[in-house]
């Protein structure tokens, strides 16, 4: 694992601290643009170069996601 990856923590995704990518926790559906039919709280990872964007329920999943973007 490399450096870059090793710096993906929980606490940098829960505060929205990774470099080139932004991230935020959608607890209700008012905190979205849109409609996501049946609404569940989930994390949204956006990468800012080129708007690729995934939503996941678990943030795990999330770190991973970024980890190993563009591999």
């Amino acid at each position: 694992m490399t450096r870059w990856q090793k710096s993906i923590t929980l606490k940098a995704i829960r505060n929205d601290q990774i470099k080139g990518f932004e991230c935020g926790f959608i607890a209700k559906p008012e905190d979205m643009i849109g409609k996501l039919e049946p609404f569940v709280q989930c994390w949204h990872i956006q990468y800012l170069s080129d708007g690729t964007q995934e939503f996941f329920t678990k943030i795990k999943d999330a770190q991973e996601w970024i980890r190993n973007f563009g591999e």
